[in-house]
């Protein structure tokens, strides 16, 4: 099969749209980075157990580390109880078997 010749501003516009998908990757994972053990596990113990509809009913999508309401200020609360007990290694390695 014989693909399609693109001329010089299609592949421009493709560059910029890679090069601005690159630049969020890069920016989610200099904020993984900074999260600590409790802030991880609270996103694993989300992924793993919400139920809820994250369009109207979760508001998790709706904010971030740095400004955390009461959903995520929740999965916190019960990471960090779960850190006193065990490592976050194990206890993650536990709650994907779940």
């Amino acid at each position: 099969m014989i693909k399609p010749e693109r001329d010089k501003d299609d592949i421009q516009e493709e560059i910029k749209s890679l090069e601005k998908g690159i630049k969020e990757l890069q920016d989610e994972l200099e904020q993984k980075k900074g999260l600590t053990q409790g802030q991880k596990l609270a996103t694993f113990l989300h992924q793993k157990t919400c139920r809820w509809n994250h369009v109207d009913g979760c508001s998790w999508d709706y904010t971030s580390w740095n400004n955390p309401d009461s959903t995520r200020l929740k999965y916190l609360r019960k990471a960090e109880q779960m850190l006193i007990e065990d490592d976050f290694v194990t206890i993650k390695r536990i709650l994907k078997n779940i």
